[in-house]
């Protein structure tokens, strides 16, 4: 196939992103395109940009794809950056945009790329890093012993606080009241509408007269009561995260996950 009329690109490549994987990407698009040796080449050094492309000026002829490459590992290969990215593992935090899936992926990759222990020393700085403390202290109370369930600890929990957060704002605006109304209109809608924490303020006199009923006596007493029981809170986590995994050791004798 021509490379004039590829019918895939191939990516810029400024050594911002992780070598080992856009070769990967570039492999997999000069096959579909069906390129040689040197066509990988010419599409290589096109892609090359800011500070990659520099490293061209010290390659002499012939500028080879291999010779490309072997340049390219050199410089951003994982195996001579190893130090480079576990001083970036050490001061690794969570960032103001960035949610707890994407901190987490940040962490797994650069614990990949600098040490051997993975899973235990990804879930010391995923946890050392995060922005939330309720979420720290749940993931250093349990003790997971992989990321992938130290990730399914640090979401529920947060969903959890969100939930919180969410009530008490919902409780600091007046009473919760759920209005029971006799008329014909309010018994053919959706009981889905019935809840209504605070009536309008023009019928608040109206309100005053219906059937009201807290629904703080309804929702989240458990929340609230687990709550102010640490150990309660404790063990329901760690039960979830027993589920958590016994999911993914089902879901490992089917599929092998990399």
């Amino acid at each position: 196939m021509c490379l004039n009329s590829p019918p895939l690109h191939e990516r810029p490549f400024d050594g911002s992103a992780e070598l080992e994987a856009y070769l990967i990407q570039f492999e997999t698009v000069a096959t579909a395109n069906g390129w040689d040796e040197d066509s990988k080449a010419t599409a290589l050094i096109a892609a090359l940009s800011g500070p990659a492309l520099a490293l061209l000026s010290d390659l002499s002829p012939p500028r080879t794809y291999r010779r490309l490459v072997t340049v390219l590992e050199e410089r951003y290969g994982v195996q001579n950056q190893a130090q480079m990215f576990l001083t970036l593992l050490n001061t690794r935090i969570q960032k103001p945009e960035e949610n707890i899936r994407q901190f987490h992926q940040a962490i797994r990759t650069l614990a990949r790329n600098s040490v051997s222990d993975v899973e235990r020393h990804g879930v010391y700085h995923f946890s050392r890093g995060l922005r939330d403390a309720e979420v720290r202290r749940a993931i250093d109370t349990l003790s997971p012993a992989t990321m992938s369930e130290a990730l399914v600890v640090a979401l529920r929990v947060e969903a959890a606080s969100q939930r919180d957060r969410a009530y008490q704002r919902i409780s600091s605006r007046g009473p919760d009241v759920k209005i029971v109304n006799s008329t014909p209109q309010n018994r053919q809608g959706s009981v889905n509408s019935q809840f209504d924490p605070i009536p309008p303020t023009s019928n608040i006199h109206a309100a005053q007269h219906m059937e009201v009923y807290p629904m703080r006596q309804q929702i989240s007493r458990q929340w609230w009561s687990s709550r102010q029981n640490p150990q309660l809170v404790a063990m329901k986590l760690r039960e979830q995260l027993q589920e958590a995994h016994d999911v993914a050791r089902q879901t490992m004798g089917k599929v092998l996950l990399i």
